[in-house]
């Protein structure tokens, strides 16, 4: 058996200022939730505001099929600098 660190495979390019700034949002938001003694949710962000999703919302969502034009999948791929794995 094999462990392969995922998170050697979800980027491939240093953070920008933008994924800094989201990373410092997401992680004052989940200490001053966990603080005010909310449990069981986890952070996210929805149409750019950061929002606390309960953990029964995140089990009840089907699973998303993320398509290769899909917009949010573009959007990941220029903000990481990630090349285009999936081939036509």
């Amino acid at each position: 058996m094999k462990y392969l660190d995922p998170k050697s495979y979800l980027r491939s390019a240093p953070a920008n200022s933008f994924d800094v700034d989201l990373c410092n949002r997401l992680a004052f938001s989940l200490a001053h939730n966990t603080m005010n003694g909310y449990t069981e949710f986890g952070v996210g962000t929805v149409r750019n505001v950061t929002v606390a999703i309960p953990f029964d919302v995140f089990v009840s969502i089907k699973q998303r099929r993320v398509q290769r034009k899909d917009p949010d999948w573009q959007a990941v791929l220029a903000s990481t600098g990630q090349p285009h794995y999936l081939s036509a």
